[in-house]
C-alpha cells in the first residue's frame, strides 16, 4: 500500500522512494516512424488514423496469429470510401 498524505490544499504528497522507482524505470524505446497506409480505399473521402499504445508496434499489434491483419483485412469492408493509417 502507498503511503501519501494531502496538504491543506488538497496536494497529494509522495515520499521520495515512490519518485526513486519513477526515475529508475526503464525507458521506452524510442522509435522513428511515420504513418503506413494500410487500406486506401477508391476515391478516398475520409482519413482513419490508428494509434497503437505506448510499447505496441503498428503492425505487430493489429495482426492475429493467423496473419489477418484486423486494419487491412476487415476494417476497410465498411469504409470503402477511406484510407487507414496506422
Amino acid at each position: 500500500m502507498m503511503n501519501y498524505y494531502k496538504t491543506k490544499h488538497n496536494v497529494l504528497h509522495f515520499p521520495f522512494h515512490f519518485y526513486l522507482k519513477l526515475t529508475l524505470q526503464e525507458p521506452l524505446e524510442a522509435r522513428a516512424q511515420s504513418f503506413k497506409v494500410v487500406a486506401e480505399g477508391e476515391q478516398p473521402v475520409v482519413d482513419t488514423v490508428v494509434v497503437h499504445g505506448l510499447k505496441g508496434h503498428r503492425d505487430k499489434i493489429w495482426t492475429a496469429a493467423n496473419g489477418t491483419h484486423w486494419l487491412r483485412d476487415l476494417l476497410p469492408t465498411g469504409i470503402s470510401n477511406g484510407r487507414v493509417f496506422c
